[in-house]
């Protein structure tokens, strides 16, 4: 999602959950009992209307908390943006929907709807057949600057929908949605659930845990027994910086840092910090990662998302771009093309180790344990391989575009 919206988190964030809570979360998506709804690849907006009639938009807490910008501002705001045009008609078609219309949702500046621009001529990953305006829920902004989801107001998004498509005036035809739920038919006895038990059985017996232990345990024995192993400082003071990089304890770094070498010190710093909490984690948990991954990536296989007709086309379409962007990046010569390959295979290789089957539908999102979580299986993954092609990641570019031939003929008109 991005934007106002921040990070949505996937199952195994969810630390404080026990693995029987894991386990059954997994057989209850794979009996379909689970209320969904679709997670789409598009670019997040939030937007409220005024006392006025006017539209306002908000991509950022510093917009949110200035009571957001009108589409005028947004026009300049983005004027040199990378997603310029998805943005811009996005919020146009948001904008003369909702201008002046009945607004259901007061005019405090508290409510706001969380919504997804879905822009064709402009895909991501996922080509959807029609634009559209995914309006996803009403987020309630407290003065404390935290947030809710008031399910007494959900039901404003079907009355605010379209009931027919909103053509703009630049021409284009968009779909104003309210939330698009997804239905698993039951897959149970098949042979993935059984396999994502086992994993976890075996994660759980390799720490010494139990099924009531929390995913924080095993976080923070992986760190004790795996990354922290490593360093050249004493049991004692391993156990409270596994304690506090998995939040089972805080204490101060300062203070576990005292008397080490200066080399050891700084590894104890940047495992410890909390800039670099998020890539040490992922590493800890890669076991449990990987499990959910390959558990959803089989999940998702034959689901369609609500805006693709053709479900299996679309995957036959990922899968010959999948094709396209391996032959672009190996047929390239530039100054970075080895790193340019080495990268794509290390995102390919762990694409491929999870299942390595497109789907035509981003993910799902659903409500555990009171939070609103997703599961995306290997989308991200794959994501991160073709836009190593497109884009390029860190210091590396993307992949150079061959110039086509100069043609004389064509030139002058006479081909």
């Amino acid at each position: 999602m991005g934007g106002n919206a921040k990070h949505m988190p996937h199952i195994w964030e969810h630390l404080d959950h026990t693995f029987t809570d894991l386990l059954g979360l997994l057989e209850d998506l794979n009996a379909g009992r689970i209320a969904m709804t679709e997670k789409f690849d598009g670019i997040n907006i939030h937007f409220r209307v005024d006392a006025e009639g006017v539209v306002r938009f908000s991509r950022n807490d510093s917009d949110r908390k200035k009571g957001g910008r009108p589409f005028s501002q947004m026009l300049n705001d983005y004027a040199t943006h990378p997603a310029r045009q998805t943005i811009i008609e996005g919020i146009r078609s948001i904008d003369e929907h909702f201008s002046e219309a009945w607004w259901p949702l007061g005019f405090s500046g508290r409510n706001w709807i969380n919504a997804e621009i879905i822009f064709t001529p402009r895909p991501q990953l996922l080509k959807y057949d029609e634009n559209a305006i995914v309006l996803h829920e009403v987020v309630t902004y407290l003065p404390t600057n935290g947030k809710m989801v008031d399910t007494s107001l959900q039901g404003a998004l079907e009355k605010v929908s379209a009931k027919l498509p909103v053509t703009t005036v630049t021409g284009f035809k968009w779909m104003i949605l309210p939330p698009q739920p997804v239905s698993f038919i039951s897959r149970d006895g098949e042979g993935f659930l059984t396999e994502a038990r086992n994993r976890l059985k075996t994660c759980v017996q390799s720490c010494g845990l139990s099924g009531e232990s929390t995913l924080r345990d095993f976080l923070r024995e992986s760190l004790f027994r795996g990354q922290l192993a490593a360093l050249d400082i004493d049991v004692y003071r391993r156990q409270k910086l596994a304690d506090h990089i998995s939040g089972k304890q805080k204490h101060r770094l300062i203070d576990l840092k005292k008397g080490l070498k200066p080399s050891i010190a700084k590894q104890v710093s940047e495992l410890g910090q909390a800039k670099n909490r998020d890539k040490v984690h992922r590493e800890a948990m890669r076991p449990i990662i990987n499990t959910v991954s390959a558990y959803g990536a089989e999940r998702l296989v034959g689901v369609t998302s609500s805006l693709i007709s053709d479900g299996g086309g679309e995957v036959g379409r990922i899968q010959e771009e999948i094709d396209t962007a391996r032959t672009r990046i190996y047929d390239s010569d530039d100054l970075q093309s080895e790193q340019r390959r080495i990268l794509f295979e290390e995102f390919m290789h762990d694409f491929e180790s999870l299942g390595g089957k497109p789907v035509a539908i981003e993910g799902i999102t659903f409500v555990w344990k009171d939070k609103k979580t997703k599961l995306t299986g290997t989308f991200s993954t794959l994501n991160q391989a073709l836009g190593v092609d497109r884009y390029g990641r860190g210091g590396i570019g993307p992949t150079p575009q061959k110039k086509a031939a100069f043609n004389l003929a064509e030139w002058f008109g006479f081909m």
